[in-house]
């Protein structure tokens, strides 16, 4: 079955332009139906040059002052050569830079899109210009919407679109951060022995869920990350995770002939996104089990697909982000435990981190953000030095699971050992 392909609004020619690189001024003031007007031309990126004229001055004192204040402006990054409307700018960023730069997955476009549409642009007047947008019309957008999974994607739209904007010279100050943090509502965070009934009873009861959960709680993957972890992406001998994916759709349709089209093996949400996160000792033997399971399933299922998944169905293919939904919601209503997002979960990872006195920077890092803003934004300032994780990651396992000797679900063999991890692993084993 053919999918409706997206299909791009027309936008201006000028957002095409790139950035302003260089500028000249005419040395004279020029007159204008008796007003005074001051004349340059800006160099783009793209090497368009724009001849430009700022008038309407009284005098050749007001316009002279006008020029220098433009050439100011010009030198800080502030000077804002086109206006736009905030449905032309939203239409450009989600559309071209969102689609066309970030290779944002369908599921993201089609999450921000109805933030933007259904939400923002029915409070605001979408031919208002972007840069008459101030704090408290940010937070009347904000408070349109009573949802709080939808509250807690606007401050992703909103603070990516406007910082955006800010960089580009197309706002001179963003107005959106001051508006989110008196909007902004906390986050559900689990406790240590929630965490530590959330498993267990996950791996009573719906054991398929299991290993995505756990990893999820110990590294702080985004689910989409989760999904897409193989085997070959875990370090066995240094107990680390490599990150290097992420699946979902393609804004483009990819992968519907082979019907997966919702399981696409696409970049990570941002080049930080790419990350190398410790495991502690007992999410290792985990996965190990999982290995152990996958080899089993594999010889016993001859429609099985070998795509290394570590979170795999009985055929091999991989989850896709939607599915885990509604067994979650379960999981919650029978440990007692507050509704919340998948998500969620992220925060309640970072959470632990920040108690035991992981830095700003190490957090962000393991969260695969692009800087401490945003970790910074939901969570306390920490010192900015980063060191190894390892240990409280270890620490954390130990706390979340109950003081008993851990029994394996299966024999692990001599031969298993030999077959799931490096030899050198295998020697230290005493």
């Amino acid at each position: 079955m053919n999918k409706k392909p997206i299909i791009k609004p027309d936008v201006k020619e000028s957002f095409q332009y790139g950035d302003i690189v260089s500028w000249k001024f005419r040395d004279t003031i020029t007159p204008v139906r008796g007003k005074f007007a001051y004349r340059f031309s800006l160099t783009f990126s793209t090497g368009i040059v724009i001849p430009m004229q700022k008038g309407g001055y009284s005098t050749k004192t007001e316009a002279l002052k006008a020029k220098e204040f433009a050439i100011a402006e010009l030198h800080s990054k502030r000077f804002i050569p086109f206006e736009y409307t905030l449905k032309e700018f939203f239409d450009y960023w989600l559309y071209y830079y969102m689609i066309d730069e970030r290779k944002i997955s369908y599921h993201t476009f089609c999450s921000y899109r109805n933030v933007i549409y259904n939400y923002f642009l029915k409070t605001w007047d979408p031919n208002s210009k972007i840069t008459d947008i101030e704090r408290d019309d940010i937070k009347k957008g904000l408070d349109s919407i009573e949802k709080v999974s939808v509250l807690l994607l606007s401050y992703t739209v909103l603070k990516g679109a406007f910082t955006y904007a800010k960089n580009h010279q197309m706002i001179r100050i963003n107005p959106v951060l001051t508006a989110i943090r008196m909007k902004k509502k906390e986050y559900p965070i689990l406790s240590i022995p929630q965490i530590s009934l959330l498993l267990l009873k996950c791996k009573e009861t719906k054991a398929e869920m299991y290993i995505p959960l756990l990893l999820t709680l110990t590294t702080g993957l985004r689910i989409s990350e989760v999904i897409a972890i193989k085997f070959s992406d875990i370090d066995w001998w240094e107990g680390e995770l490599h990150v290097r994916r992420q699946l979902g759709r393609t804004t483009s349709n990819d992968g519907e002939a082979d019907n997966r089209l919702c399981t696409q093996e696409v970049k990570t949400k941002s080049h930080s996104g790419e990350r190398d996160i410790p495991l502690g000792d007992f999410v290792i033997d985990e996965l190990i089990v999982a290995r152990h399971k996958y080899e089993t399933v594999q010889k016993s299922n001859p429609q099985f697909q070998d795509l290394d998944f570590v979170c795999f169905r009985e055929n091999g293919l991989p989850y896709n982000r939607g599915n885990l939904g509604k067994s979650f919601k379960e999981l919650l209503a029978d440990c007692n435990l507050p509704k919340m997002r998948w998500h969620d979960l992220r925060h309640t990872y970072a959470t632990v981190l920040k108690e035991n006195d992981i830095s700003l920077k190490a957090i962000s890092v393991c969260m695969g953000h692009n800087g401490t803003g945003v970790t910074k934004d939901v969570y306390i300032n920490l010192p900015e030095e980063i060191y190894d994780c390892e240990k409280v990651i270890g620490n954390f396992i130990i706390d979340i699971l109950p003081q008993t000797d851990f029994v394996f679900d299966i024999q692990i063999s001599e031969k298993d050992l030999l077959e799931l991890l490096p030899q050198k692993v295998y020697n230290t084993v005493g």
